[in-house]
């Protein structure tokens, strides 16, 4: 699967029938660079894209300023999964049962 960065903080996230995972990160985080290995070799579901976000750039500071709850994220790598353009999942940590499970319930997978 591709990861590509965020090119500006009003993109259109989750959009035509697409999902998209947001991962917040920051540089020199071990673990981000890890689960972004791990989205890269991830091939589950199709209409999936992987959105990063270094949240110490400047466009992380004004994705702050637009989404006030993302001032408050201290742990990363934290990933929001985008449906049909709304946030519909949030979560810390890079996880592979934690995306399958947000996918099942946002019912873009079938449950387990």
């Amino acid at each position: 699967m591709h990861l590509r960065a965020m090119t500006h903080v009003d993109e259109a996230l989750g959009q035509d029938g697409r999902i998209t995972l947001l991962v917040i990160g920051r540089p020199g985080c071990e673990d981000c660079t890890k689960w972004h290995r791990d989205l890269e070799q991830w091939e589950e579901v199709p209409l999936l894209d992987i959105v990063t976000l270094n949240i110490r750039s400047e466009l992380g500071s004004e994705f702050k300023e637009a989404n006030t709850w993302a001032a408050h994220i201290d742990m990363v790598p934290f990933n929001v999964l985008y449906v049909n353009g709304e946030a519909c999942a949030h979560w810390n940590g890079g996880q592979h049962a934690a995306l399958t499970e947000h996918l099942s319930q946002a019912g873009v997978l079938p449950s387990s």
